[in-house]
């Protein structure tokens, strides 16, 4: 179902006759190495930086494949712009939701998922774990959270194919940054919060922050930007742009979180949501009560959403629950930063019993 090759490409496994084939410098290969790949399975046109050199073989070798070479200011940009414009700009067609920050990304991809497909709608997925399609039973996977250009716009197109409403997408800086997410508007965004990470990007929190805050400013006039207040750089954004908030502080959504309750729940502007128990600790009320504002803002009836959020499907390598062969139980989880640990060690302790 999904294209093997595509009209426009920076990898050599997708090309086919009269393919485009853009050359990057990745960070750990050169496309330059590969031009002769893509020749000989068909490309057509050779996109390659102003500045980069081609040695006199190169040259030739183009000349001898009947192929142009097209000289640009930004490899990565082109490969945005030429791919949106070979599949007829199918992102336009779709209502695009994104979801940035350092945490909680995929949690909240998978929550507002789900709950647009209970909700009935034709909803897609572009995310960590797997991209899916809500109408195809098979999911593909990625090795990135978000694709390179060239395989988005394909999977965009597919989704119009489809029927696809909704596309809920994890937008992370490195997709800015390397302009994955160049053409695109987004209909709505969520920001999590930022913790130090990827270092090896950029070098000072202030940098990450204003990447994050990129990712936001493509919301459309019209659509929710959505932040979370209660987090320093969140707060923030809230200052600085007037974005309706979500936290326990005074926000445009409200979270009161009972001191008790015998189910898992959470006021959000006073109405009780009540959410499936595997989802415990309080990182988790901000992610699903980020999920569930921006399926008010988007319309959805508050019984649909309370509908969705009874039985939430089982997120692999979050808060995955693993019995030992003693009798013992593990969780598995992707916390892989301070906070992460610090929320969920805090977690754990308030639902064991030693």
């Amino acid at each position: 179902m999904f294209p093997e090759t595509f009209p426009v490409t920076c990898h050599t496994d997708f090309v086919e006759f009269g393919s485009t084939y853009v050359v990057i410098q990745g960070q750990n290969q050169n496309g330059l190495v590969y031009i002769e790949k893509a020749l000989s399975k068909g490309a057509k046109t050779i996109v390659v930086e102003t500045g980069v050199t081609l040695t006199k073989e190169l040259k030739e070798a183009i000349k001898v494949a009947g192929a142009t070479l097209k000289r640009v200011a930004n490899a990565r940009k082109a490969l945005a712009v030429l791919s949106a414009q070979s599949a007829d700009y199918p992102a336009n067609k779709l209502k695009v939701l994104a979801i940035t920050g350092t945490k909680g990304k995929t949690t909240i991809a998978h929550v507002l998922y789900h709950l647009l497909v209970t909700a009935g709608f034709k909803t897609a997925l572009i995310g960590t774990i797997e991209n899916k399609i809500s109408t195809l039973k098979e999911s593909f996977k990625t090795p990135w959270t978000t694709p390179q250009a060239d395989y988005l716009h394909q999977f965009f197109k597919l989704c119009v194919k489809q029927g696809t409403q909704y596309v809920v997408m994890e937008a992370a800086a490195q997709g800015e940054t390397f302009h994955k997410l160049d053409t695109l508007e987004f209909d709505g965004a969520i920001f999590t919060n930022l913790e130090q990470e990827h270092g090896e990007l950029y070098q000072t929190m202030e940098d990450y922050f204003q990447v994050k805050a990129a990712i936001m400013q493509r919301v459309k006039k019209g659509g929710l930007q959505l932040v979370n207040n209660d987090d320093q750089y969140g707060k923030r954004l809230v200052q600085e742009h007037n974005y309706a908030s979500f936290g326990k502080s005074k926000s445009t959504y409200q979270i009161m979180i009972p001191e008790v309750s015998l189910k898992p729940t959470f006021l959000l502007n006073n109405h009780p949501f009540y959410y499936d128990k595997q989802f415990p600790g309080e990182y988790n009320i901000y992610n699903i009560a980020a999920a569930v504002a921006l399926c008010l803002h988007a319309g959805i009836s508050i019984q649909a959403i309370e509908r969705g959020l009874y039985e939430i499907p089982t997120l692999p390598g979050r808060y995955e629950p693993y019995q030992l062969p003693n009798g013992a139980w593990a969780i598995i989880d992707y916390a892989h930063t301070p906070g992460s640990f610090e929320a969920l060690f805090k977690t754990e302790r308030k639902i064991t019993d030693k």
